[in-house]
């Protein structure tokens, strides 16, 4: 059980209302003072999160479904923390107003070895999820909106204290710390850092899932000719779209898909507070996560080949001549892609025993761009179960036929577009809807970005 399981009652300490170095003579009353929930945590998230009474304890994936939790919290604006723990993991998130907008973790749940002030943001969040789904415990512990809001600062590094007379956020020191709103000291925390630091907070922005879980949502669509016909109001098309998904929003996605948009970057440009808020969502979602009646994935997506000679590549080319290749010289190579390539399968050509390939390939395989990315080793077969174990697809003899190896790759590449556009599944949407939760109507607001299966 963390240090602090025993919520402390708070009391009131006389703390200067503003920070010693403000002109003005500074007036002495009586602020709460917080205790630190947990204790030698290496995250500042969690450093600094308050002891305070749990609404609720021991939810767990068997019985509470943790998308429908989330939406209740949404729907009821809720600000405060989650905790989630399962054997040496554990991962907090800061809910402000229903969205999550801080996060961190002290490790990650595939046991590789990281730095813990690494793991924030978008990949806390997603650990969360991960670390839910097999089976952590989580808890959540309510806070008045205004602290959640000035505590949101702790998803970043430290900085040096610059007070002024609109400071927002958590002022840090060895001898304890305070939260600020506009200047004036709200609250004292009886946590510490070493050394002086501040945590300001300008406007919370709320988190998104990374893409290794969302990949769907981080894609960019091109609306087909009838997905292009709903925005003329001289087409069948037009009135049928508006009749079935509203009005607003998803004629505005239509228009943002054209100009580029990703669902997930409109979702956060049309951020509203509750799913029941976007009625007819849920539907065009639910076809296939963007409806293939009116918008198409990303197509021919390149395939990756790493360490080959260029005569061989020639040759592969030639048995795939509708197929997009990329030839890359080394996994060093595979970390400097082009921002936006997003390739749909690579295959590995090694002939030596003593590559690194089974300890690069997990480290790849979250690596931005190359979360949906199918993996195909020509290996000798010796290294193939390390391999698989590391996460390659297929492994293969380097002295197999190029024409079964295209065959492998189609496949490969199938799968892929599939993760990539089809992630979101039909039967969790149909579910919410089934139980009064409203229609999914996820787009336009943080939750869409936690439906990841």
């Amino acid at each position: 059980m963390p240090e602090g399981d025993n919520p402390t009652p708070a009391r009131t300490v006389k703390t200067p209302r503003r920070a010693a170095s403000a002109k003005a003579m500074p007036s002495v009353v009586e602020l709460p003072q917080l205790y630190p929930r947990f204790r030698e945590v290496q995250p500042f998230l969690a450093r600094f999160l308050p002891d305070v009474a749990p609404s609720q304890l021991g939810l767990h994936q068997s019985f509470c479904d943790l998308y429908v939790f989330l939406s209740h919290l949404q729907a009821q604006g809720w600000s405060g923390y989650l905790h989630s723990s399962r054997k040496e993991q554990n991962v907090w998130v800061l809910l402000l107003r229903g969205r999550p907008v801080s996060a961190a973790a002290d490790t990650l749940r595939s046991g590789a070895v990281v730095p813990a002030e690494s793991i924030v943001a978008e990949e806390a969040l997603g650990e969360l999820i991960l670390s839910y789904q097999v089976g952590a415990e989580l808890a959540a512990y309510p806070l008045p909106a205004q602290y959640a809001e000035l505590l949101s600062g702790l998803g970043n590094r430290a900085q040096k204290f610059d007070f002024s007379a609109d400071f927002n956020g958590l002022y840090a020191q060895p001898t304890g710390a305070v939260l600020y709103a506009h200047g004036e000291a709200v609250a004292t925390l009886d946590a510490s850092l070493p050394y002086e630091g501040a945590f300001p907070v300008a406007n919370p922005q709320p988190l998104v899932l990374p893409r290794n879980l969302v990949g769907w949502a981080h894609a960019t669509y091109q609306p087909t000719l009838r997905g292009r016909d709903v925005l003329s109001p001289i087409t069948a098309a037009h009135a049928e779209f508006r009749a079935e998904f509203g009005t607003d929003l998803a004629p505005a996605l239509i228009q943002a898909l054209i100009r580029g948009v990703s669902p997930a970057e409109f979702a956060l440009e049309h951020d509203t507070p509750s799913p029941r808020s976007n009625p007819g969502w849920g539907a065009l979602r639910s076809r296939d996560t963007l409806s293939a009646e009116y918008t198409a994935p990303e197509a021919n997506r390149p395939v990756l080949v790493v360490g080959a000679a260029e005569a061989w590549v020639t040759e592969l080319r030639r048995v795939m001549p509708e197929q997009a290749m990329l030839p890359v010289l080394s996994a060093e190579a595979l970390l400097r892609l082009p921002d936006g390539l997003r390739p749909s399968a690579a295959v590995i050509v090694s002939g030596t025993v003593s590559d690194r390939w089974p300890d690069v390939l997990p480290v790849l395989r979250r690596h931005a761009g190359l979360e949906s990315t199918r993996w195909l080793a020509l290996t000798p077969p010796e290294r193939w179960p390390a391999l698989l174990a590391a996460g390659a697809d297929v492994t293969l003899p380097l002295a197999s036929p190029l024409s079964m190896l295209a065959q492998q790759i189609q496949a490969l590449v199938r799968l892929s577009e599939e993760q990539e556009a089809y992630a979101f599944s039909c039967s969790r949407s149909n579910r919410h809807l089934k139980a009064g939760s409203g229609k999914s109507g996820c787009a336009t607001s943080w939750y869409t970005c936690w439906s990841t299966t």
